[in-house]
């Protein structure tokens, strides 16, 4: 017997929960990251995963304890360079704020 209101696998009625990490990135050899959505918010070079701190990538880690991996899909976002924002680093407030609601300019 399954608890009210959850979907069955088996009935084709099944999503995988989607998980959206938004922090400072993911380390590029991580057992993830070939199966995780990625995109850099903090620059427009096209050079892939990366994580200076590691705080993004233990954000991920953190979730994937408590969730199999099996039953979602990870989207990591890097919008912050370092694990150290506050108010003197205006950027990294507003980019997250960009990343969650886009404006239409862009």
């Amino acid at each position: 017997m399954r608890a009210g209101g959850q979907p069955d696998r088996t009935s084709g009625s099944y999503r995988k929960v989607k998980v959206a990490i938004l922090d400072t990135g993911l380390e590029p050899d991580h057992r993830m990251a070939k199966t995780v959505f990625y995109k850099d918010f903090v620059t427009d070079a096209e050079e892939g995963m990366l994580d200076k701190t590691g705080h993004g990538t233990l954000s991920l880690d953190l979730i994937l304890e408590a969730f199999p991996h099996d039953e979602a899909e990870f989207y990591v976002a890097r919008v912050m360079a370092t694990d150290h924002t506050n108010q003197s680093k205006p950027d990294d407030p507003l980019r997250m704020a960009e990343v969650i609601h886009p404006t239409k300019s862009h």
